[in-house]
């Protein structure tokens, strides 16, 4: 079952959100779900459910907890079913997605975050829901030239299956200083920068 989102496929232009629905701006509103690994309870229809009805959310957070001590790292194919339970649940409400690489040091696991992010778009790609956040909250430690090498690599390896749906991309200092990023930013037109 698929039911249409609110504002069809999602695209950035001069810097705002806009659905190619409609080619207006847009906001969402909705849920994170918390670390996949220590709350992957929620990572369910009922959940996704609960936010579309109850709380009219038009946006849920998959949140794929990449730890030092748990998480993808040592569980990949647990994890990623998780994050598609919550795709497909979303796709099935007509909410929008996004699955967060919730990774504080992704530079240091690029090959995991390609494998990851490329199974999703090969089979999510061609679904308006998903929104890719490949980065979330970048430690103080990483810079800004660190998390664009990164971000190339994976955007790339999204972009192999989906060349479309919008890729957010963190910024240095926990996604504080979006200023780095607007001065050197990625080269793709569909890639959104955090700010926290």
């Amino acid at each position: 079952m698929h039911t249409p989102t609110p504002h069809g496929r999602l695209a950035v232009r001069e810097g705002r959100l806009i659905g190619l629905g409609h080619h207006q701006p847009v906001v969402l509103s909705g849920v994170s779900l918390f670390w996949s690994q220590w709350m992957g309870a929620f990572y369910d229809e009922r959940t996704v459910a609960w936010f579309a009805s109850e709380w009219q959310a038009t946006l849920v957070r998959a949140a794929v907890g990449v730890h030092e001590s748990s998480g993808y790292l040592f569980e990949p194919q647990t994890e990623l079913a998780k994050a598609e339970r919550v795709l497909d649940a979303a796709i099935a409400r007509g909410l929008y997605c996004i699955v967060d690489w919730h990774d504080h040091h992704a530079e240091q696991h690029t090959e995991e975050a390609c494998a990851f992010f490329g199974a999703l778009a090969q089979r999510y790609g061609r679904h308006e829901n998903l929104i890719y956040e490949i980065f979330n909250e970048p430690h103080p430690n990483v810079p800004w030239p660190a998390i664009r090498v990164y971000a190339e690599r994976v955007i790339a390896a999204i972009r192999q299956h989906d060349p479309v749906n919008l890729i957010i991309v963190g910024t240095p200092c926990w996604s504080q200083h979006v200023d780095v990023a607007a001065a050197a930013p990625l080269d793709d037109a569909k890639v959104a920068y955090a700010r926290h």
